[in-house]
């Protein structure tokens, strides 16, 4: 596949049928706080809501049951930083418990990684996303420039990853900046050494908490880099990619260069992406992301993953609990319902803000 033909590839991209993709993978942010400052970062994570209030306990445990019981099988726990909870281990147990088809995914910046490695051994198959920004330590100079990477492999990451049991399927998440774009090959040398995927995520347009100095939309500008850019250099090396489907969403397309016992997995912001009735009426839209799956927040509101516009919201944690599945199933349609718009980039190119992104090339 040539570098045309890949593009012709996503636009064209087949919409993967409800029937294969099963019911959408449910993020739960249990937290709101971090350790870390990402630069591209929002305040609270993937924590979208505003509303104060946490769910944790029986009825966070209860709020997953209706989730599972509407159809969720795979629970993808994130934050905030997931592993700064205390509780996290015996959530992901209980979770588990709920039927031997559950998966479960965690992801984590690796600072607490180590404390509940004794729980993932004990899950089924468990996969672990860790986000990595750096093979070197980059923290003071970009610190410096008001854009901190704290993320690198250091020697605590790199053992975690010998002591990671073998019932875990690891990989690396990587934001494509350029500040670290130089750091991509040698992250993923190390990962397909051991053994481990690495998904390349383009930077997305969101409300920078940690940048200083400059404007989130300054900030987007500068460090934006299209994964385009490193296709030919990937398909000189590792041959064509091929589509994945990843855990069942909705969203951009993807696809994976296989490298060894690795995959390399990337979306691509400029194929476009899946949007459903209800962001032709969002204030907030033409955005990168579309529709792609479902977020619960700590404070048990439901909501399109990275989705900012509160009409789509849903507080679970108001509900009685006959009525959780139901509420879950809504979105859950409402997310399957989107469709593949590759006309979105073309307008996305047109605002002030993201003019600098590169046009698709033929």
């Amino acid at each position: 596949m040539t570098q045309g033909a890949y593009e012709q590839g996503c636009e064209s991209a087949p919409i993967i049928e409800t029937e294969e993709l099963g019911k959408l993978p449910l993020f739960v942010a249990v937290n709101r706080g971090c350790d870390m400052q990402c630069w591209y970062c929002t305040e609270h994570g993937e924590n979208r809501s505003v509303e104060r209030g946490r769910i944790l306990g029986d009825e966070l445990d209860q709020t997953i049951a209706a989730a599972y019981e509407s159809g969720v099988r795979t629970f993808r726990f994130t934050g905030g930083e997931p592993t700064l909870l205390n509780s996290l281990g015996e959530i992901m147990r209980t979770t588990q418990d709920l039927g031997e088809d559950v998966r479960i995914a965690l992801t984590t910046n690796g600072t607490g990684l180590e404390k509940v490695l004794p729980t993932l051994a004990q899950l089924k198959n468990p996969s672990v996303f860790l986000s990595v920004d750096s093979y070197d330590d980059l923290r003071d100079s970009t610190a410096g420039a008001g854009r901190k990477l704290d993320k690198w492999l250091s020697p605590h990451i790199r053992d975690l990853v010998e002591k990671t049991p073998e019932n875990v399927d690891l990989r690396f998440n990587v934001v494509l900046t350029s500040a670290n774009q130089e750091q991509l090959p040698r992250i993923i040398d190390f990962a397909v050494e051991h053994g481990i995927d690495v998904k390349i995520f383009e930077l997305l347009l969101r409300d920078y908490h940690y940048v200083s100095g400059r404007t989130t939309q300054e900030a987007f500008m500068s460090q934006y880099v299209s994964v385009r850019s490193l296709l030919t250099g990937f398909q000189e090396k590792y041959g064509e990619p091929i589509p994945y489907p990843g855990t069942g969403g909705r969203g951009m397309p993807m696809y994976a260069f296989q490298a060894g016992e690795s995959q390399i997995v990337f979306f691509d912001s400029n194929a476009g992406s899946h949007y459903g009735e209800v962001c032709d009426t969002c204030p907030l839209f033409p955005c990168q992301e579309g529709l792609y799956a479902m977020t619960l927040d700590s404070n048990g509101v439901l909501h399109p993953s990275g989705c900012p516009n509160p009409e789509t919201y849903i507080n679970i944690s108001t509900l009685p609990y006959e009525e959780r599945p139901a509420a879950f199933t809504s979105l859950t349609n409402m997310v399957l319902g989107a469709t593949m718009r590759p006309d979105i980039p073309d307008i996305f190119r047109q605002l002030p803000i993201v003019s600098v992104q590169p046009e698709a090339t033929s």
